[in-house]
């Protein structure tokens, strides 16, 4: 797996997704212990036993994909950033243009710049997405590229950052 760029706050995010899925397990797994000192034959014709097991191995997968992601991660330090350079906290705009015909020509957004779990009046984006791993790090009139594969269909758009700002804490 690749390294993935996460902030502190982002891997905090992770860890208590992580203990989450943790809690369910247990949680899942008295309940089928339960189910199976109650119902006796826990092999035939108990149907709340088996979506449990299916629930376990789904839960079990998650786990350890999550697991392995947060061994996979660098911390990015946001602390003092340069105010043009793009870094977790900014907002940013950027002017996206491309052969993608939901696009109008040199469409102008707004991204916040973030990995944690908070709710937010832009769009977020993180460094891990195609666009992210373009403009993190960069400065204001950076221009590069990004490639996306819809199903199959690869689009390449053009993106130009256009101002960086960082909230007042």
């Amino acid at each position: 797996m690749a390294t993935l760029k996460y902030s502190t706050e982002g891997v905090k995010s992770l860890e208590r997704e992580l203990d989450s899925l943790k809690t369910s397990l247990r949680k899942l797994q008295i309940y089928k212990n339960k189910l199976a000192t109650e119902n006796g034959d826990v092999w035939h014709d108990n149907n709340d036993f088996e979506q449990c097991e299916i629930e376990e191995r789904r839960l079990s997968k998650s786990i350890a994909d999550l697991e392995e992601k947060i061994k996979n991660i660098e911390i990015i330090s946001s602390s003092s950033p340069s105010k043009n350079t793009v870094n977790y906290g900014a907002i940013v705009k950027v002017k996206i243009s491309g052969d993608d015909e939901e696009l109008d020509d040199d469409d102008v957004i707004t991204l916040l710049f973030s990995d944690s779990d908070q709710k937010v009046e832009y769009q977020k984006t993180n460094a891990n997405t195609p666009i992210g791993k373009v403009i993190f790090g960069e400065s204001i009139g950076f221009i590069g590229n990004y490639t996306v594969n819809n199903k199959g269909v690869v689009t390449t758009f053009t993106v130009e950052i256009l101002d960086v700002q960082y909230p007042e804490s």
